[in-house]
């Protein structure tokens, strides 16, 4: 500030910011955008400063979760493993050793707690931004409801393993989970079929028949544990496999099933039993196959020798004979 001819001087400059404003508006504009797009869907968006460790959501955020939007201190104290469902928890410790080796893209399923305190599926995907030095200093990424898919992907699964009329795993998924089984160990395969099932259904019909089927499902979950596979491989064909080489007490559990099932009552006064064959791995073979045709076997050496109703354990000398006489 000066003076010229006794006039006060005023000297300055004058930028033009037009382009300057026009940018600020347009980013205006563009978050605007953003932030209506957001709202339109249940999507949440976060920002992580990691060098402030400051958490932020956008408004979905608390309508879905009923949480802060903004949160201080977000690695440091480990926010996120308390939203997690416990059996997901190892993944957190998993991304956080990613984020150390330098990777950038994250994208994962888990559970997350909602306010009622149950959990729903939820999928994650993430970015990481760096300064020019390379320096990661933000993370951001996007959060969707997957729970009605996981849902509906489990369904769809379940009833890919399952046979309808019993809720048993079908002949495909039995066989699949009890080679599994064997992998893991020593174990014992159990194959029944009900007697003069044919005869049952001429009979009474088929909705009896259908009857007789569920009681017999019904009555080998009862018998066995819930860690046994249990699986309908046929009309009247069920199999259990067992992760156990304990002789006696498979025998025990035989008698306890068939007892069952001869004790079973209907309405129209009809008596059901059945026959088992066992064989025991790794005695009686390794491999699912090979364990099957001897249950199987032993089976069909009850049936024509020593009569229907009982169970027999797997025997080679037996079956020996048994293709002796078929050769004869």
């Amino acid at each position: 500030m000066g003076a010229w001819n006794g006039f006060p001087l005023f000297q300055g400059v004058f930028v033009d910011i037009t382009k300057h404003k026009a940018i600020l508006n347009e980013l205006e504009i563009e978050q605007e955008r953003y932030r209506i797009i957001t709202e339109m869907t249940e999507d949440i968006t976060f920002e992580q400063d990691l060098l402030t460790d400051v958490m932020s959501y956008s408004q979905n955020y608390a309508k879905v979760f009923h949480r802060p939007l903004v949160v201080a201190n977000y690695r440091a104290q480990k926010v996120a493993v308390g939203h997690f469902h416990p059996d997901d928890r190892a993944l957190l410790d998993t991304l956080e050793k990613q984020f150390e080796e330098g990777r950038l893209h994250f994208a994962f399923e888990g559970r997350l707690r909602m306010p009622d305190g149950g959990y729903q599926w939820f999928s994650v995907c993430c970015k990481i931004v760096r300064d020019r030095n390379g320096k990661p200093i933000k993370a951001i990424g996007r959060i969707a409801n997957i729970n009605g898919k996981k849902l509906e992907e489990n369904r769809l699964r379940h009833e890919a393993r399952t046979d309808q009329l019993t809720g048993l795993a079908n002949k495909a998924a039995f066989e699949r989970e009890a080679a599994q089984g064997l992998a893991g160990g020593p174990g014992c395969l159990l194959v029944l079929d009900v007697d003069d099932f044919k005869s049952v259904n001429d009979t009474y019909g088929h909705l009896f028949g259908d009857e007789v089927i569920r009681t017999v499902a019904a009555t080998l979950r009862e018998t066995f544990r819930a860690s046994d596979v249990i699986g309908r491989i046929g009309g009247d064909e069920f199999a259990v496999f067992a992760d156990t080489s304990e002789e006696q007490a498979v025998r025990t559990r035989c008698e306890e099933l068939l007892r069952r099932l001869r004790d079973a009552r209907y309405a129209n006064g009809c008596r059901i039993s059945a026959s088992i064959g066992v064989a025991f791995s790794p005695r009686h073979g390794k491999a699912y196959a090979t364990l099957f045709a001897h249950a199987d076997a032993a089976l069909y050496h009850l049936k024509k020798n020593l009569g229907k109703g009982g169970y027999a354990v797997y025997d080679a000398e037996e079956a020996k004979g048994k293709r002796q006489d078929d050769a004869g």
